[in-house]
């Protein structure tokens, strides 16, 4: 299968399996040998699906490793692309579940994306270079911007609500 076509998480790997219709599925799947351009599937496919082999345009909140594809309609302009020379951007509240400090990335539980049609989901984000880990703890309410690069959901700008709320009072 084409390496592209693999999205990878910080503990999982997953693939796209296009349903039919506009529909999509994201499945868990066991990796075995790759070289430059090709990775091979030991499990979590069979060999009739049919698999997106670039679903770089399909990642979003569904692909995370806590959730599956409940229902995903096929992109209908540019706001899903990766192709656009910006990457698509979105700014969420959210609720901070677990940091890792070593890996520099935190699971959150994030309200609606309502510009991708994204309902509530928890998932990992990694933290861009700019953004000061130690500055958050757990069940820190948040609001953060994020894009999706490389199959990765990285958080450019992070706030706490608290400290919004005491530098207004």
């Amino acid at each position: 299968m084409p390496k592209e076509a693999v999205i990878r998480t910080g503990s999982q790997n997953r693939i796209v399996i296009a349903l039919g219709e506009g529909r999509f599925k994201s499945v868990e799947v066991t990796l075995g040998r790759s070289d430059a351009t090709h990775t091979e599937i030991l499990s979590g496919v069979m060999a009739e699906d049919e698999v997106v082999t670039s679903a770089q345009f399909l990642i979003d909140s569904e692909s995370s490793k806590s959730s599956d594809f409940k229902r995903m309609q096929a992109p209908s302009h540019s706001t899903m692309t990766m192709s656009d020379s910006a990457p698509s951007m979105a700014t969420v509240n959210g609720v901070i579940n677990s940091i890792d400090p070593s890996t520099r990335v935190m699971n959150i539980s994030r309200e609606a994306i309502e510009k991708w049609g994204r309902g509530p989901a928890t998932m990992d984000f990694v933290l861009a270079k700019n953004v000061i880990i130690e500055t958050f703890k757990l069940n820190d309410e948040v609001t953060f911007t994020f894009s999706i690069e490389q199959g990765e959901f990285v958080i450019h700008t992070m706030t706490s609500v608290h400290a919004m709320h005491s530098q207004h009072e």
